[in-house]
């Protein structure tokens, strides 16, 4: 590459906060990394990407998605998502330039220089969307709530490059950027759903559908693509969105019509105040957003995964179950953290012992970890739960008999021969005491970096 990318920093950013938004937990968490042998491997993995060689297919898997059909997501290699977190990194101000930080709160750009992370807090800017909304609706009487249908799927790949051409000054950095979302997209698909740095770029393409709404009412707020209008009357919203409709159509991006809410910002105000004294009921089993930000307490992440393991149908989807999967892990990697620093009290420890003390939750644990591992289309949910199943390892004698039915499940799965091979790779990696090198995992694609890390051959 004549102009070189910046690769130290991708690394930081994918190892150390981009990596939480991914579908699916790495084989394996390090806490050191060789960066001068990682920027090397990545240049030169750069440039026989320019010279033609075309990346590894990423592995996809259907997550299911509340109140939708599941959703295809894609899985590069690890170092594929660092070459591309280094392109986006090149014109991440520009594209931050697109929004309208008045009326747009989601996927904005962190200006903090005090910690290595691409973009603000989801839960405090989500926080921050409505808390726009509700100052809007105390000033207006009508409000108009839409969403777009299977936003991403709309975004046609040829629309997206000519949007970012112009920011993309250097010609290989384009072509890199474009070498790696195509290899992860599926024929007429539109935008693949990645990760963070790919939702910071279709949020800043959303600004087409911002300067639409726009053009018909100036009084909105959104984030990502929910959208709510405020308006002097239900009559005037009801033509309003007549015309919004029509000229997103026309752009090629219907409007979810499951999603159209029209109505008195009485009822709006109603609503939001019920949902925020609900949330502050000790009693609820509600769990702030924000308390996601950072580290949970052990007590918080059980209550968590209690929600989801106890409603898998509600929660253990796309949405709130990859979010509880992240906090999982990053309880995992600050214990980690905390037991090289010499700490004698590791929050890891607290949370195992709760949660393997928790009988019912484990026995419900394994009672879907026999329906999931078996049932055709539920592979995301069947890693979920080994991935859990990990924290259920008592290494004294006091294991429950429904802790060691847990462990007889997990071997059974890991041998199976009818397991899809994700959930098969899984199951033996849950009882594996150490992994390969960072290194040498993160160049392959994922399925066979789970093959490489259970020594397992294709």
């Amino acid at each position: 590459m004549r102009t070189p990318l910046p690769f130290h920093l991708a690394t930081r950013l994918i190892l150390d906060s981009i990596s939480y938004s991914n579908p699916l937990p790495p084989w394996a968490d390090a806490l050191t990394v060789d960066y001068a042998r990682r920027e090397a491997v990545l240049a030169e993995t750069a440039d026989a990407y320019l010279a033609g060689k075309r990346p590894s297919p990423a592995f996809s898997i259907l997550i299911p998605a509340k109140e939708r059909t599941p959703r295809r997501w894609a899985v590069l290699s690890t170092n594929d998502q660092i070459i591309l977190q280094a392109c986006i990194s090149t014109i991440a101000d520009p594209l931050d330039e697109k929004l309208d930080r008045r009326t747009v709160w989601s996927y904005r750009k962190d200006p903090s220089l005090h910690r290595v992370q691409f973009i603000q807090s989801q839960f405090t800017s989500w926080s921050a969307f409505n808390g726009d909304a509700l100052k809007r609706a105390q000033a207006h009487s009508s409000l108009l709530q839409f969403d777009l249908e299977e936003t991403y799927k709309h975004i046609t790949l040829d629309s997206l490059f000519g949007f970012l051409t112009p920011l993309l000054k250097d010609p290989e950095h384009r072509e890199l950027l474009e070498i790696l979302i195509r290899s992860a997209a599926l024929p007429s698909a539109g935008l693949p759903l990645i990760n963070d740095p790919l939702f910071y770029v279709g949020n800043a393409y959303l600004s087409l559908i911002d300067t639409i709404v726009r053009k018909h009412s100036p009084n909105f707020t959104r984030f990502v693509d929910d959208y709510r209008v405020f308006g002097s009357s239900l009559t005037e919203l009801e033509s309003m969105f007549g015309l919004i409709s029509r000229d997103l159509r026309a752009l090629g991006f219907p409007v979810n019509p499951r999603k159209i809410k029209l109505g008195s910002t009485e009822e709006f105000l109603d609503i939001f105040l019920k949902i925020k004294k609900e949330k502050s009921s000790s009693t609820s089993t509600y769990l702030a957003p924000a308390v996601l930000e950072d580290v949970l307490e052990p007590q918080q992440l059980l209550k968590l995964v209690s929600l989801v393991v106890t409603s898998p149908e509600e929660y253990m989807n796309d949405g709130f179950g990859r979010l509880a999967l992240g906090a999982i892990r990053r309880l995992r990697r600050d214990s980690q953290i905390a037991r090289q620093a010499g700490y004698n009290e590791i929050s890891l420890d607290s949370y195992q012992e709760l949660l393997w003390k928790d009988t019912s939750l484990v026995k419900r644990l394994v009672d879907l970890l026999e329906l999931y591992s078996r049932k055709a289309g539920e592979e995301w949910r069947a890693v979920w739960l080994l991935y859990l199943a990990e924290d259920l390892n008592p290494s004294d004698n006091a294991k429950s008999s429904i802790v060691n039915a847990l462990d007889t499940t997990v071997r059974a799965i890991s041998e199976g021969a009818n397991i899809p091979p994700l959930v098969r790779l899984w199951a033996r990696r849950a009882w594996r005491s150490s992994l390969p090198p960072l290194d040498e995992l993160d160049q392959l694609s994922y399925l066979d970096a789970g093959a490489f890390c259970c020594e397992l051959s294709q």
